[in-house]
C-alpha cells in the first residue's frame, strides 16, 4: 500500500511546474466530436407488416495543430481538421447509408492560467472546412421497389466557438489535454438525387431526379482529448 501511494504521489508531482517562455512552440493532436448513436424502432405498416428499424450514426474529428506562445500565458496557432461522419439505417423494408468527409484549417487562441503542472485554459477558434459526401439506399414493399443515390458536392462548414479545459503536464515537454466547448456550426452543400422505382402490378418503372441546396445551422457541445508537445524557443 505504501508503494501505491508513493507511485501516485510521484505521478502527480511529475513536472509539477511549467513555465512557458515567449517563443515556445507547440505541436499538438486532439480528437474531438467523437459520437456513436444507435436506436431501434418498432413499426406496424399495412404494406410492409411488422418489424424493427435500426439506425447507427458515427462521427469523429481529428485535429493536429501548431502554435507559438506570444507571451508567457498566450498561445496562438493553427489547426488542420479532418471530420468523418457515417450513417446507416436498416429495417422496415428499407436500408440506406451515407458517408461524408471534410478537411479544413483555422486559427485558434488559448490563454493559460497559472504556471504549475496542472494548467487550466480558455480557448477560442474558428474553422472552415470543405468536403463531399455520398448516400444510397433501397426501399421495398409488396407493390414497388425503389433504389436511390445522392451526391453531396461542395460541402462548406464554418465552425466557430470557444471553451475551457486543462493541460496536465506528464513530462518536461509533454502535456495531456482535456477540453469542453460550445460551437456554432453552419453547413451548406449542393445535392443531386436520383431514384429508380420498379412497380410489380402492372409491371412498369419510373425515374425521378432532383437537385437542390442544403443549409443547416446548429450549436454543438463538444468534448476533446489530446496532447501537446512544448518545444523550447529557437535560439
Amino acid at each position: 500500500m505504501k508503494h501505491f501511494f508513493f507511485c501516485l504521489a510521484l505521478f502527480l508531482s511529475v513536472s509539477s511546474f511549467a513555465q512557458f517562455q515567449k517563443g515556445t512552440r507547440t505541436v499538438g493532436f486532439n480528437i474531438g466530436g467523437i459520437s456513436f448513436t444507435g436506436n431501434s424502432t418498432s413499426f406496424d405498416q399495412e404494406l410492409v407488416g411488422t418489424g424493427k428499424t435500426a439506425t447507427n450514426n458515427f462521427n469523429v474529428s481529428l485535429n493536429p495543430s501548431m502554435g507559438w506562445f506570444i507571451s508567457e500565458n498566450v498561445l496562438v496557432g493553427g489547426n488542420i481538421g479532418v471530420n468523418f461522419a457515417s450513417s446507416k439505417k436498416d429495417g422496415g423494408g428499407a436500408e440506406s447509408k451515407s458517408n461524408t468527409i471534410t478537411i479544413g484549417v483555422g486559427p485558434f487562441a488559448r490563454y493559460y492560467f497559472g504556471n504549475s503542472g496542472f494548467l487550466p485554459y480558455v480557448q477560442a477558434s474558428i474553422f472552415a472546412g470543405f468536403g463531399s459526401g455520398k448516400g444510397s439506399g433501397t426501399s421495398a414493399s409488396t407493390v414497388q421497389t425503389t433504389k436511390w443515390e445522392e451526391d453531396q458536392k461542395g460541402i462548406f462548414n464554418i465552425n466557430a466557438g470557444g471553451g475551457f479545459g486543462v493541460t496536465k503536464m506528464i513530462g518536461k515537454n509533454i502535456g495531456f489535454d482535456l477540453g469542453l466547448g460550445l460551437a456554432y456550426i453552419s453547413t451548406s452543400y449542393d445535392y443531386s438525387y436520383i431514384a429508380n422505382t420498379q412497380f410489380t402490378a402492372p409491371p412498369s418503372s419510373t425515374r425521378s431526379e432532383n437537385k437542390g441546396k442544403y443549409t443547416n445551422n446548429a450549436f454543438n457541445v463538444n468534448a476533446s482529448v489530446g496532447f501537446q508537445i512544448f518545444l523550447d524557443p529557437k535560439k
